[in-house]
This record gives C-alpha cells, sequence and structure tokens, in this order.
C-alpha cells in the first residue's frame, strides 16, 4: 500500500534490500481499471517477493487535491480579504489578516509598522474604532456616528453576535441593531469594532510602499507614533525549512520557526501570536503536505519527523443524541483507520454540519445545514478563530450555539448528518526513507512540525552524515507547473459582449415591404402581429345507437369538426358556446353533447362566449370529446 491517493499511475517498484525491482501486476485491484486508485493497494509480481523487514521505494503519480478550505479561495467563501475574479488566490493560505501593530516614526523612514511575516503584496494597513458598549433592547450605541462595521463580539467570551447566519442586523447614526439570532443576553457587554480607515491606500491606490517585513505609510503624520495599526497582507513563504545539512540536524520546532544548531530559521506551516507558551489565535494559516528536497546523500537513510497531523475528514454519520452537541469519535476513528482516539488527538477545526436524506449509502439531498459560527471545542488552537473553548467537552466533540434555527433543526437520534472538520494529533510521528537523491512528501499534512532528525544512514565512507534537506509546502502548485481546476462559472458577466440567436415572424417584415410597393402615397399603413387566444373545450357526446358500432370515427369526426370550426373565425370575432354545441350536432351519429368546458386556456369552468379584440383571433387549445352514455 502507498501512502497517498489517490494515485493516478505507478511507474516503478523497488526492493532497495534485495535489488530487486518488480512488475506492477494490477495497479487498482479495488477499482475500475483506469479509475484513480483510492485505496493504495497495488498488486505486484517477480521472483522473490518482498518480506515485513524489506525496504520497498515506489515511484507513482499522486494526484494532490489542494484543499478549498485552507490551500486557496473557492470563491464561496466570506472569509478572504481581497477580491478575487475569475482566478485561483493561491495566497489565500498566506494571508494575515488585521495583525496588530504600532505605527513607529523614524527620520529616514518617516512613519512606518514591522510585521511578523515578510510581505508579498500588502491588503490594508487600517485604524480601527473600538468601544465596549451594553446591549439594550437588543441595540449597541456607540460615541461615533458609523461609516462602516467590521464586527462585534461579545466582550465576556468574544464569540461574534452581529455577522451572523442570518446577516438581516443593521447600523445608522451611531445605534446597531443586533441581528434576530445574535446570541448576545440583554445587559451583556459587547466590543465594537468599526470605522476601518484604510491608511496605505485610502483612495483605492497604494500610497505606502514595503520591503521585507516593514510597511511605509508616508500619508500617516496625523497619527501619533505609538498609534495602533492593524495591517492585513499576504505573506511571502513558501518554504518551512531552508536549506541545511544533515548533519546540522535535528531541527526542533521553536513556536513559529525551528531550531537548528543554536539558530532560529525557517517558518512553520501554521504560525501563531503566543503569550508565553499558549496560542493567542493564528496569524498565518497553511497546513500541508511536507515536500522534503535531499540533496547529496550518499548513502541510504531514514528521517524521523514529529510533528501536529491536521488532517480533514468529511464523513456521513448517525446521530446517538439528541441535542446540540455531536461526537465524532466514530468517524475519526473510520476516517484516519485507528481503532482508539489517542490522548494527543482531537478535534482541531470544524467546516460544516449538514442534515441529509442518504439512500443506497449516498447522499441524495441536503435538507438543512446547521449554524457553525461560534462553535465550541476542547482545543481551538487551530480553529483560526472560528471556534471557543469549552472544557467540559471531550477531545472528539463539538458544540453548536442554540440561535433559534439550530434549535429548530437539532439533532435527533437516528438522524444522518454530514460533517466536515479537521483532526489534528500532536504526536504524529513518521519515517521517510532515502535510497537517493530526489523529492520526496510526507505522509501527513502537518499544523506544526516538532522535530526532523535523522534516524539512520546518510552516512558517507568516513561515517559521516552528509548532504542537504529543504522543506516547503505543498498546499500550492510549484511555480510554473500545471494543475487541473474544476469550478462553475457564471456567464455572461458584466461588460461581456455577447451573441444573440434568435427566432422572429418574417411574415411582418415581407408584408410590410409588399405593402409599401403598392400603397397610395397618401396612405399611411401599418402591419401588427396578432395575439392568439387559445380556448380550451371539453365536451361528452351520446353516440345514437345506429352509429354505436363506430363510435371512435364519431369521436374523430367531432374533434376535427370542432378544430376547424373554432380556427376559421377571424379577427375581432365571438365565439359562443351554443355555437361549439350546434357545431357537434351537425357530425351524423350524435344524438346528444353536453359541454364540460369551454373557457380561456388555464382557465376552469364554462362561459357563455369567448370575445376577440381587433387585435386578437381564436384558436382551440386543449380540445377533448369522450364519449359518454345516458
Amino acid at each position: 500500500m502507498v501512502q497517498h491517493t489517490p494515485v493516478l499511475a505507478v511507474d516503478r517498484v523497488y526492493n532497495a534490500t534485495t535489488g530487486e525491482r518488480y512488475t506492477v501486476s494490477d495497479s487498482n485491484p479495488d477499482g475500475v481499471v483506469g479509475d484513480p486508485n483510492v485505496t493504495g493497494n497495488i498488486v505486484i509480481s517477480g521472483n522473490t517477493l518482498p518480506v515485513a523487514t524489506d525496504n520497498i521505494e515506489v515511484s507513482y503519480l499522486w494526484d494532490n487535491i489542494h484543499d478549498s478550505d485552507v490551500d486557496f479561495d473557492d470563491l464561496s467563501k466570506l472569509s478572504n480579504f481581497r477580491t478575487v475574479q475569475d482566478s485561483i488566490d493561491w495566497g489565500y493560505s498566506n494571508r494575515v489578516e488585521l495583525e496588530e501593530t504600532e505605527l513607529l516614526y523614524s527620520v529616514g523612514d518617516g512613519y512606518y509598522i514591522v510585521v511578523t511575516h515578510p510581505i508579498s503584496r500588502v491588503i490594508d494597513v487600517s485604524t480601527i474604532q473600538e468601544e465596549i458598549v451594553a446591549n439594550i433592547g437588543g441595540k449597541l450605541t456607540v460615541s461615533s456616528t458609523i461609516a462602516n462595521l467590521l464586527d462585534a463580539r461579545s466582550d465576556a467570551d468574544g464569540k461574534e453576535i452581529y455577522n451572523t447566519k442570518l446577516g438581516n442586523g443593521s447600523y445608522t447614526g451611531s445605534e446597531i441593531t443586533l441581528p434576530t439570532d445574535s446570541i448576545l443576553q440583554l445587559g451583556a457587554a459587547a466590543v465594537v469594532r468599526y470605522n476601518v480607515v484604510d491608511q496605505f491606500s485610502p483612495d483605492g491606490y497604494d500610497l505606502g510602499t514595503f520591503t521585507g517585513t516593514q510597511i511605509k505609510i508616508p500619508n500617516a503624520n496625523y497619527l501619533p507614533p505609538g498609534a495602533v495599526a492593524y495591517a492585513s497582507y499576504v505573506a511571502d513563504i513558501s518554504t518551512i525549512l531552508p536549506t541545511t545539512s544533515l548533519q546540522s540536524l535535528p531541527a526542533a520546532g521553536n513556536y513559529n520557526a525551528f531550531t537548528v544548531s543554536l539558530s532560529t530559521v525557517g517558518t512553520q506551516p501554521i504560525t501563531n501570536l503566543y503569550d508565553g507558551s499558549e496560542i493567542v489565535r493564528n496569524i498565518r494559516y497553511a497546513p500541508s503536505y511536507l515536500r522534503i528536497n535531499l540533496q547529496g546523500i550518499p548513502n541510504r537513510g531514514r528521517l524521523t519527523v514529529v510533528g501536529h497531523s491536521f488532517k480533514k475528514i468529511e464523513d456521513v454519520m448517525t446521530v446517538t443524541r439528541d441535542g446540540l452537541t455531536l461526537d465524532l469519535q466514530s468517524s475519526i476513528l473510520n476516517s484516519a483507520g485507528i481503532t482508539s482516539v489517542p490522548a494527543s488527538g482531537f478535534v482541531a477545526r470544524l467546516e460544516s454540519v449538514e442534515r441529509v436524506t442518504v439512500v443506497d449509502d449516498n447522499v441524495r439531498e441536503v435538507e438543512f445545514e446547521l449554524d457553525t459560527l461560534n462553535y465550541e471545542l476542547r482545543d481551538v488552537r487551530y480553529t483560526m478563530g472560528g471556534g471557543f473553548e469549552n472544557t467540559s467537552l471531550s477531545r472528539t466533540q463539538v458544540t453548536l450555539m442554540p440561535t433559534q434555527s439550530n434549535l429548530d433543526n437539532s439533532f435527533v437520534t437516528g438522524q444522518k448528518l454530514r460533517v466536515r472538520y479537521y483532526y489534528c494529533d500532536t504526536n504524529q510521528v513518521e519515517s521517510l526513507i532515502a535510497g537517493s537523491s530526489g523529492i520526496f512528501a510526507s505522509k501527513h499534512k502537518y499544523a506544526n512540525v516538532s522535530s526532523i532528525s535523522v534516524a539512520s544512514g546518510f552516512t558517507n565512507t568516513s561515517g559521516v552524515i552528509s548532504g542537504n534537506i529543504t522543506i516547503s509546502s505543498m498546499n500550492q502548485p510549484i511555480s510554473g507547473a500545471g494543475y487541473l481546476a474544476t469550478y462553475a462559472y457564471t456567464s455572461p458577466k458584466d461588460g461581456e459582449r455577447i451573441t444573440i440567436k434568435y427566432n422572429y415572424n418574417k411574415l411582418l417584415s415581407d408584408s410590410t415591404t409588399t405593402i409599401e410597393r403598392v400603397r397610395p402615397i397618401t396612405a399611411d399603413v401599418l402591419l401588427k402581429q396578432a395575439e392568439a387566444l387559445s380556448v380550451d373545450i371539453a365536451l361528452k357526446i351520446i353516440i345514437s345507437d345506429g352509429a354505436s358500432s363506430s363510435a371512435s370515427n364519431v369521436i374523430q369526426s367531432v374533434t376535427e369538426t370542432l378544430t376547424v370550426f373554432a380556427t376559421a373565425n377571424g379577427l375581432n370575432t365571438t365565439l359562443d358556446a351554443s355555437d361549439i354545441i350546434s357545431a357537434a350536432y351537425q357530425v351524423a351519429g350524435v344524438d346528444r353533447v353536453i359541454l364540460t368546458k369551454f373557457n380561456l386556456s388555464g382557465e376552469s369552468g364554462v362561459i357563455k362566449s369567448v370575445y376577440a379584440d381587433r387585435n386578437q383571433y381564436i384558436i382551440p387549445g386543449e380540445l377533448s370529446v369522450t364519449q359518454d352514455s345516458r
């Protein structure tokens, strides 16, 4: 079994212990030939098959499917801080939003700020008004007129109370009306952030400049040094561990970086703001497989990677307990392929919970999507601010907020739910064996790497470890590489030129041209298309005894007679119900006529007459003739 799936093709299977190269007998034994291998199992044949202690090298083509929740902006999220149209924003995982900084000043640089990471693109550097106010009758009143509202959160626990699922809150002047699904209690305090002013590009054009981790703001001369500014930017980070000699390992995780030979280098996949050893918030969110580049290795060796693995799970599960608390333990066991959740494992982040209809193990319909705003977990170190701590929960439980929509659709035992979430194991250990220089991928995605070390090998003829290692992220294609994108599109867009093909009544233009050739010079002739009035007719007929043997012919004759009769009228005419009855009586073999429907199409009942105006003519709509008995 190979580590990564789905597998598109297997190129080579080699026994590094015995030196034998095997033949791939079946590259997808659990699936259909030609389809991607989703299980990772392959069948090989050869002279001497491997034993458990042999080292096997497999070269294969892995379809690395990028994660739309963390790797790129899929355009369905509301959390991206820059507008993207007709493109894939690969900077999404490198985004840093509203990093709190201090405005500095020097004679040489003027006004500037310094951020945590090197910058690829500045989105904005903003000042924000912030106040703590009380909820009075479902309203918050601040001291200044509100030009824009960033957010409002409970002062007690930081939960969002304005940007909710319903989103029907509003503000005017200095007063905020909370949405109807806000969870803030009456009298409780809220922290309101509003009147965001971009100092970097106040008129839509960048006035500031940046280099490295410094952003210069020349137009901030009215702000005092020491003022708080909030920077949003795309970090310029793709390398996790820069090129390092294998002899210098281990590389030990040290907050947002690594310590190698007493030097601080590299950047962790997820970087954080710390208070001592505690994570206050996630700054940059880029969990990734590790792209391990080994060069100059003289001999076979083994690396050991220890860290916080980060696995996305999408699963359909059965509710085992009523309420708003969901235990994901069984889902984790099934999806992660483990028999028990270790003490180091926990639900790290929740994306969605949907109540679904399942038919033949397939989701047939999404009945309701629950509100996951302000969800609660036991461990919230990797929630990117979306989850809140609840120490009464187990490591595999998640609780949703008691908003009215959630209460109306709370979990009921036996229901089917489709859940999407991330599972983290902070003591994940994996080994990587390399027999030659090349690029390798870790088995797991990592949020944080605790250590990278040489377990054995990689020694030259003198017994000295030799070679270099570079580790980079795999959360976006490498520069210049091709990739397949699957997407839905909207067409046409504003400003797009379109071609319209259509049919029209050419008889009008041809008739107008013909009349123009012969009309008197003083005549004003205008042709218009008449409107058809469709009339539904239904009647029952009793057939005379002498014609009973040919009843079907009589019915057909009545139908044809009425079709011609109802069409023969011109413009500005009247069709009476009695006319229909009379026309039916003219057919031989009809003894009695009962009219059950006579009205404009779409209407019911029998009316006396249908009137066509001067621009209208009558045509038959639905016409039904059936036989009745006395």
